[in-house]
C-alpha cells in the first residue's frame, strides 16, 4: 500500500524465507536491508520505524530500537497492542526523545492492499510529521480518509480495542 501511493521503504524482516518470497516479486520502491542496524543507520534525517509485530515482541523490539534510533525518530506501533503498554511505551521513549504513535489497523488483507482504517494516538509532533503517510494509505469514502488522530498515547489502540468489541459483539450475533 505505501509503496503504491509513492513512498520509498526501507524494511528489515528476519524470517529469510518471506524476505525471499517478497523480494522474488522484485518491488519497485523496496529495500530490504541485512539487519536492524543497517535499517535504523540507511537514511539520513528522521526515521519512521512501523512495527506491526506480534504483542510479546513489541517491546524487546522497542528496547533494541532505542539504542539504535535518534532525537526526533518516530516509532509507531501497528499491531494490537492493549493501550496501557503503548502508555508505557511512549513515556519509555519520549525519556530518549523519540516520538511514538500507538496505531490501531482494522482491514485484514483487503485493507493492507486497498486502505485500512487507521486510529492514531500518541506525539502530537509525530502525528503532524506522519499524517500525510497515513492518510494516503487509509480506506477512503466520499473523499473522506478512514483516518483519525484521537490523542494522547494509548487512545489508538484503545479506539481499536472498542472497535474490535463492536465488530465481535455485531458477528456474535449475526
Amino acid at each position: 500500500n505505501l509503496i503504491s501511493k509513492g513512498f520509498l521503504i526501507s524494511a528489515f524482516e528476519k524470517n529469510m524465507t518471506i524476505t525471499n518470497d517478497i523480494m522474488a516479486d522484485d518491488p519497485k520502491g523496496l529495500t530490504l536491508k541485512s539487519s536492524i542496524n543497517d535499517l535504523c543507520g540507511s537514511s539520513s534525517g528522521n526515521k519512521l520505524i512501523l512495527l506491526s509485530l506480534p504483542a510479546n515482541s513489541v517491546d524487546k523490539c522497542i528496547d533494541d530500537l532505542a539504542t539504535l534510533l535518534s532525537p526526533g525518530d518516530i516509532v509507531a506501533d501497528l499491531g494490537n497492542s492493549w493501550y496501557s503498554k503503548s502508555i508505557s511505551r511512549n513515556e519509555f521513549l519520549a525519556k530518549r526523545q523519540i516520538d511514538f504513535l500507538g496505531i490501531g489497523v482494522s482491514g485484514g488483507p483487503r485493507g493492507a492492499q486497498l486502505g485500512p482504517a487507521i486510529m492514531v494516538g500518541g506525539s502530537k509532533r509525530a502525528w503532524n510529521k506522519t499524517k500525510h503517510i497515513f492518510e494516503s494509505i487509509a480506506a477512503k469514502r466520499d473523499n473522506t480518509s478512514a483516518c483519525q488522530y484521537f490523542g494522547s498515547a494509548g487512545s489508538g489502540h484503545f479506539v481499536k480495542a472498542v472497535h474490535n468489541g463492536i465488530e465481535y459483539a455485531l458477528m456474535a450475533i449475526l
